[in-house]
């Protein structure tokens, strides 16, 4: 049976990113609002931006949130599902 990623590290895990996408923003809690903007979990976070993003509010699969700085340009590998900012690109 398949192990799957989750048997390797990441170093032996990671693949080239093969698609992007730049999801809608959300800034709202109202339920049809988060349906529209919640997107399949990506392999990695970046900033497209051309100057670093201060407050930017990822939220991960299990639905928990974290704020945090994203720096312009880096390749951040997080797993999330919604973005509280435009300029921020999912990875597949």
């Amino acid at each position: 049976m398949a192990q799957g990623l989750k048997r390797y590290t990441v170093q032996e895990a990671l693949q080239p990113y093969v698609s992007s996408v730049t999801p809608a923003a959300y800034d709202s809690t109202n339920a049809t609002t988060q349906a529209n903007t919640t997107y399949k979990a990506c392999r990695g976070v970046v900033n497209e931006t051309d100057a670093d993003l201060d407050t930017v509010t990822l939220t991960f699969p299990d639905k928990t949130t974290v704020v945090m700085s994203l720096n312009s340009g880096v390749i951040y590998p997080i797993c999330a599902i919604r973005t509280s900012s435009a300029g921020v690109t999912f990875l597949y």
